[in-house]
């Protein structure tokens, strides 16, 4: 689960578009806006400081999986894509409010 928490903002970022891609019936390949570093910068927030935020993100990712690798894997895995599932409704909802 430490691994997976290392790596969760791009697999769950490319997820979460794969699947909105064929939500839309278009290609999961097809290039668009929809990944979460794209959404940042359209809502104005500038390209060194949305990488900085996926970075904390990402990090404190790493800190919860460590502080808490004590606990059952698949415990401490329900919990991590909960959380970036938590994230993502945030994040599209800031989205919604900017734009």
């Amino acid at each position: 689960v430490v691994t997976i928490c290392i790596l969760i903002v791009p697999l769950f970022d490319t997820f979460r578009v794969f699947v909105i891609r064929l939500s839309r019936k278009q290609s999961p390949l097809k290039a668009d806006r929809n990944h979460i570093h794209h959404i940042l910068v359209d809502s104005g927030i500038s390209h060194i400081a949305a990488t900085s935020i996926l970075f904390s993100i990402n990090l404190l990712f790493i800190i919860f999986a460590l502080m808490f690798q004590h606990i059952s894997s698949e415990l401490l895995f329900f919990i991590t894509l909960s959380l970036a599932v938590i994230l993502s409704v945030i994040l599209v909802r800031y989205n919604k409010a900017t734009c």
